[in-house]
């Protein structure tokens, strides 16, 4: 029983070191408690301002906060799925925030999306890349490379 209880002690300590932070439980854009958040605002907004506003945050000059870089990174997957590059990578239909826009403004938005990927991936800059850039695995980056190739024309 005591080599049990030691067991699990150490499973969460990997589990803790593995996550970025406390909410995140994986790499991909939404696996994060912050971008699950953002997706319940965003499905129920009525246009394209609450993914404006997260993609905004993140151009903001000075340093980027791990939230607002999750929120980010999730709004940047709902705008290169909504332009049809690829689905989002979540079973949630996250087309309701984007349903209303025009061809045009998506691909605007995907054009800003990349520069606030390009400052999300900046570990000098970005408390996410930071986060990410300590453990050893680097699906994260390799995920956010293939996001910002994704949102080019």
């Amino acid at each position: 029983m005591r080599n049990l209880k030691y067991a699990g002690v150490a499973a969460f300590a990997l589990t803790m070191s593995f996550s970025a932070s406390a909410g995140a439980w994986g790499e991909g854009p939404f696996d994060n408690d912050d971008a699950r958040d953002w997706l319940i605002e965003c499905s129920r907004s009525a246009g394209a301002g609450t993914i404006a506003e997260a993609i905004n945050a993140a151009l903001r000059p000075g340093y980027l906060e791990a939230d607002a870089g999750s929120v980010a990174v999730a709004a940047a997957e709902v705008i290169a799925s909504a332009d049809g590059k690829g689905p989002a990578t979540t079973g949630a239909d996250a087309a309701p925030c984007l349903a209303k826009t025009r061809t045009p403004e998506v691909r605007a938005l995907a054009s800003r999306a990349r520069q606030a990927i390009t400052r999300v991936s900046d570990t000098g800059s970005s408390e996410l890349a930071q986060q990410w850039s300590e453990g050893k695995s680097n699906r994260w980056s390799a995920g956010i490379s293939q996001l910002a190739t994704r949102l080019e024309r």
